[in-house]
């Protein structure tokens, strides 16, 4: 445990700082337990850049994880609008007392471009803040005044996850986050079609960040209605037609996509399959409108044989480099199936290494012999020769980085 500091002590900081005796600190350090540094205290030190004409120029650090000092996050905001912390990039606020007061105060200072130098900036396991707080933070990244260039690393609480009405995938869609390595959660549900409009509107907008696969960093994107609830299947055309007609099709980072349960119409699967690009009088083909995924889900998405088919063309022509797919209870045949494999050749689908199929609902007693029949067909003409298993483990649909990437 560091240095015990209170609020009483960070007004007297804050004094030396509106003095003058700081003006060369690099570093400012009082996480860890330092819960009675709280509102007051943040305020008193803040206040103090702001007033100082140079403010704290060469502060590079701030840490105040583990206290309460996020109960006053809003001056900091100000702080850094005055342009008084103008070296400021690196922000410590995990698990900091903050509250949707000041999350929202301090999203009114992102959304003036608070945020525009900064590279890191940390708000974990801060768990009295609502969806509603959240959802105003992670609107004000999207509507900020300039893009936050300096920012490669954003962790947020878990909770943003289920950010309501997209803001979450609005965010890292805008456009606002160029430069982004590092994302937490990293893992985002849409389970309305509100939020899946934010969605489309955002893969076809195609400005969403690289993420850096050194810091084995992407995103498992869940499109899926709560039907627990009561709510209908999402219908995924909108989706696919935006994957379709966007510039570069489905973001580079995400990596992980779960349509469980989602309804897909024939026409939009058409226009995936037979792109303008793939016909003889088309333009040169433009492939790889999928190409970044690497677990697909489509478990219970009413799949028949001829959206399979579909399917097949779509994997085929879109260059996909899956390493898993899950199609369990649907509506497939062996007949569905010798056909997507028949479609492929020995470049496409070269990757995938498991394919799952449990519980069609129209399946016969000799489907499971029938389908293991066409793959080892369809290994003898090398195709699909990573493919190990058509019956792999159907509940678990996500991977660590290091797995999925190795």
């Amino acid at each position: 445990m560091g240095l015990q500091v209170n609020d009483e002590q960070m007004v007297l900081l804050g004094e030396a700082v509106r003095v003058g005796n700081l003006p060369r600190v690099v570093s400012i350090d009082f996480g860890n337990e330092n819960r009675d540094i709280r509102r007051v205290g943040m305020e008193a030190l803040m206040g103090a850049v702001v007033e100082r004409e140079e403010g704290l120029p060469s502060l590079e650090y701030l840490d105040f994880h583990r206290t309460n000092a996020g109960e006053g996050i809003g001056s900091l905001g100000t702080a850094l609008l005055s342009g008084k912390l103008q070296n400021l990039r690196d922000i410590n606020m995990n698990d900091s007392g903050l509250t949707d007061e000041s999350v929202k105060a301090f999203a009114a200072a992102v959304k003036g471009g608070a945020l525009g130098g900064v590279g890191r900036l940390d708000l974990r396991q801060n768990t009295f803040v609502s969806m509603e707080g959240w959802e105003v933070f992670l609107k004000a990244i999207a509507t900020c005044r300039e893009p936050l260039r300096r920012m490669w690393s954003l962790f947020l609480p878990d909770s943003c996850a289920y950010a309501p009405r997209g803001s979450a995938v609005a965010a890292l869609g805008s456009g606002n986050l160029p430069s982004l390595d590092q994302i937490s959660p990293d893992s985002f549900h849409i389970r309305d079609a509100e939020s899946l409009h934010v969605l489309c509107a955002a893969v076809l907008k195609g400005v969403f960040p690289d993420l850096d696969r050194n810091y084995d960093s992407s995103i498992e994107l869940t499109v899926r209605a709560e039907r627990e609830r009561g709510r209908p299947p999402l219908d995924l055309d909108p989706l696919w037609f935006a994957i379709a007609e966007s510039k570069y099709g489905l973001p580079e980072c995400i990596s992980i996509l779960d349509l469980q349960g989602g309804r897909m119409g024939k026409e939009v699967m058409e226009a995936l399959a037979f792109p303008p690009a793939c016909l003889p009088s088309g333009p040169p083909p433009v492939r790889g409108r999928l190409g970044s995924v690497r677990i697909l889900n489509l478990r219970d998405c009413s799949i028949d044989d001829s959206r399979m088919i579909l399917l097949g063309h779509i994997l085929y022509h879109q260059e996909c480099r899956l390493r898993r797919l899950h199609l369990d209870d649907n509506d497939i045949t062996e007949e569905g199936v010798k056909t997507f494999f028949a479609i492929q050749d020995e470049k496409s689908l070269f990757e995938l290494h498991t394919l799952t199929l449990w519980g069609q609902k129209c399946e016969t007693p000799g489907f499971i012999q029938a389908t293991e029949k066409a793959l080892d067909e369809a290994r003898a003409e090398w195709k699909m020769c990573s493919l190990v298993t058509l019956w792999g483990d159907t509940q678990r649909f996500s991977e660590s980085s290091e797995s999925l990437y190795c």
